[in-house]
């Protein structure tokens, strides 16, 4: 599958980068920023005919995308030879199109706005020319896509990008523009709207290069990734029943849990207090099986299982943590327990005909230890979320069908 392989190659990648002698990487991060002349999805003009007893009529229907927009989002890099360096961004570009909602006498005449949130995260290596001040580099590699909002959307999650540019650099820091071309794969055949596969993006990086690789942003300052996976089931398991004379069957929804990458940033404050961030993209994944089925089921009714997604959106945990004494050692490796406690917040605030809070309560336990300069820290965290209401006037009372207390593992992996 293209998704895999494009996993697989940034995978190789990382382990290249780590394979090489650390005395020749330097660390740089900085922002990136720019805009992009290409539509956002494939504009659509057609019509299509309808009778409701009177005779057949002519209706009129279109989508419209934006032309154009900006990106903004973050980047780092890791240095593994004076030429030769990988790249990785998180970058968050809307796109927007409109669809046709009034038709008036064959005519259309209104559209209604249905924007979409894309975060596109490219993984790619680079290749300077020259030894000047002004360095010339080409670029390349798997980028990756995640959106939310999507309205009649499903934008593709992986493509190829490439690019050019050129670096001037002055002392630690750097400003390289440049110009990038990604392919996206085809969006999946339920997308009521597509998007455009093939986007020119304008950019501007500016960065600041670390001489340090293991404290790149100093000694009270820590950063790197994450792997999260929930322990609890984020809906109740729910059936319901079909029983007709010709056939019968009975449904059962149940959640589906996966793991989850985001990233860590984590400040010392004192020998044994630190605050800890997270950005943890989750979402709310259904799978409904079939059981008891009986007589003749006809051709229309799938009755394979048939998973879902409810929600996207990200949760934002800030944590103090306390590192416990004395260290202990297992199998002659010094481990560092630690608590943490403190608020989470998420950007959903709708699911379904549900308002979620945005606000919980997180308390954790774990320990850390080193692998050369790379600090692993497995813990076990439990949230506690506030109560929702319902948006529907056909619900009543507060709360929502979504788990309030969640129980996570996680593994970070910082420097």
């Amino acid at each position: 599958m293209p998704i895999l392989r494009s996993v697989a190659t940034s995978v190789s990648l990382l382990t290249l980068c780590t394979a090489l002698p650390t005395i020749g990487q330097r660390l740089s991060f900085g922002v990136i920023a720019g805009g992009y002349p290409t539509r956002d999805f494939v504009e659509t003009r057609e019509t299509y005919t309808i009778d409701f007893g009177q005779g057949p009529t002519q209706v009129p229907s279109a989508t419209l995308s934006k032309r154009g927009g900006y990106i903004v989002g973050l980047q780092a890099g890791v240095g593994l030879t004076s030429r030769l360096s990988l790249s990785f961004g998180g970058m968050y570009k809307p796109l927007l199109y409109r669809a046709a909602v009034e038709v008036r006498d064959g005519l259309i005449t209104g559209y209604a706005p249905a924007p979409v949130i894309t975060w596109q995260f490219p993984l790619l290596a680079q290749y300077r020319f020259g030894a000047e001040r002004w360095r010339p580099f080409i670029e390349g590699g798997p980028s990756l896509r995640k959106a939310g909002n999507l309205n009649a959307a499903r934008p593709s999650p992986a493509g190829l990008t490439a690019g050019f540019g050129i670096e001037r650099q002055w002392g630690r820091l750097k400003l390289a523009p440049r110009i990038r071309y990604t392919h996206w794969q085809q969006d999946p055949n339920s997308a009521g709207v597509r998007t455009e596969q093939n986007q020119v993006e304008l950019l501007v990086g500016l960065g600041y290069a670390s001489p340090e690789l293991a404290h790149p942003l100093g000694r009270r300052f820590s950063f790197g990734a994450m792997v999260v996976t929930n322990l609890t089931a984020d809906l109740p398991t729910q059936e319901y029943f079909l029983d007709t004379p010709e056939f019968s069957f009975t449904g059962t929804t149940t959640s589906l849990r996966s793991a989850q990458v985001g990233p860590f940033l984590e400040v010392n404050l004192w020998r044994r207090v630190s605050v800890e961030a997270n950005a943890i993209p989750r979402k709310y994944r259904l799978v409904t099986r079939y059981s008891n089925v009986a007589g003749s089921i006809p051709p229309y009714i799938n009755l394979s299982d048939q998973p879902s997604v409810i929600s996207n959106f990200w949760e934002i945990p800030v944590l103090a943590k306390y590192r416990l004494t004395p260290l202990r050692t297992f199998h002659g490796i010094p481990l560092q327990p630690f608590v943490a406690l403190g608020p989470s917040f998420r950007t959903t605030k709708e699911v379904s005909s549900w308002r979620l809070s945005p606000f919980g309560a997180t308390g954790a336990v774990g320990v850390e230890f080193r692998w050369g300069q790379i600090r692993l820290a497995p813990e076990l965290r439990l949230t506690h979320w506030g109560l929702g209401s319902a948006t529907s006037p056909y619900y009543e009372g507060t709360g929502s069908p979504i788990h309030r207390n969640q129980a996570q593992a996680m593994l970070s992996m910082s420097f």
